[in-house]
């Protein structure tokens, strides 16, 4: 079991090379630090780099476990392979230890205490509410991560079909 999800798929089309690039490229803009509207022409934003590259789906809203999709387009006889990783943001990983540490910490410290003093009292359950937070937010982000990567997966299988 993985604690951050991440999935790998390979995808192989009849289509040249530069006909998936070209097709790319028309569903990808710049990568924006910050975005005025919810609203974007197109599904992706992140960069070319060669045959490579690195995008993410566009955030419409407050998305944690949106996936950051890398990729290689591959020359394969008469036609091109896509290999693609989708992965979470290294903010997300950050916060999400952090969050987990500091629980943890929190944790330990009513263990110790309680363990001091020989006796358990009822309001040190309360501890255990600092274990909401994270957990929610991963599973938020794993539920996200996957709708984001089945959308990715079904933009790239349309991408690479000979219309």
């Amino acid at each position: 079991m993985q604690l951050f999800p991440s999935q790998s798929f390979v995808l192989q089309s009849d289509l040249d090379i530069e006909v998936i690039k070209g097709r790319l490229l028309q569903n990808i803009e710049p990568k924006k630090i910050f975005r005025t509207s919810y609203y974007s022409a197109k599904p992706f934003e992140g960069s070319w780099n060669g045959n490579s590259f690195s995008i993410s789906l566009v955030a419409l809203g407050r998305k944690t476990g949106k996936p950051i999709i890398t990729g290689n387009l591959e020359r394969q006889g008469e036609g091109t392979k896509l290999y693609i990783k989708t992965g979470v943001f290294n903010q997300v990983k950050f916060v999400m230890v952090w969050m987990m540490l500091l629980s943890s910490i929190a944790i330990i410290s009513m263990i110790v205490v309680s363990i001091q003093h020989r006796k358990f009292e009822l309001y040190y359950l309360l501890v255990l509410l600092f274990l909401i937070p994270p957990v929610v937010l991963y599973q938020n982000m794993c539920n996200e991560f996957e709708e984001g990567t089945e959308q990715t997966k079904v933009f790239f299988e349309a991408l690479t079909k000979d219309v």
